[in-house]
């Protein structure tokens, strides 16, 4: 489940400059999720999840850790960008494709792309967490 608008993806800033909406973190996460992207410590999260318990979950945890304290401060910023772009709207300020992408178009997409990726690390070492063992693990 991509979002788009006008042929762009929520990951480009002409998806902005267009009027594409700002997207809730839960529609983010659903995108993630169909995607099936493994975000870009894929091959991080795998060795993780190739190592003999306990350190394999050990590895797991911290690894979702570090992702989730990565989600948070990008949720900020991602919130401050989106306000930042209601105001120009707001304004009535118009953007086309004749005034190209301002640094608002930018900003917004790659934190857009930031949240993106941090999620689907989530999903993936949940779904890995889930598995064997670990569920009796204290």
């Amino acid at each position: 489940m991509e979002f788009t608008h006008e042929g762009y993806g929520a990951g480009h800033p002409w998806y902005y400059v267009l009027g594409g909406k700002r997207l809730s973190l839960k529609e983010i996460q659903l995108s993630a999720k169909a995607s099936g992207y493994r975000g870009y410590r894929a091959d991080e999260i795998e060795k993780a999840d190739q190592m003999n318990e306990p350190r394999r979950s050990e590895s797991l945890r911290s690894l979702r850790e570090i992702a989730k304290q990565e989600l948070g401060q990008d949720v900020v910023r991602y919130r401050e960008l989106a306000k930042q772009l209601a105001r120009r709207r707001d304004a009535g300020f118009e953007d086309s494709e004749e005034d190209g992408c301002a640094d608002i178009h930018t900003n917004i997409s790659l934190k857009h792309n930031h949240i993106y990726n941090e999620l689907a690390h989530i999903l993936v070492i949940d779904e890995l967490l889930s598995k064997q063992g670990d569920l009796f693990a204290f």
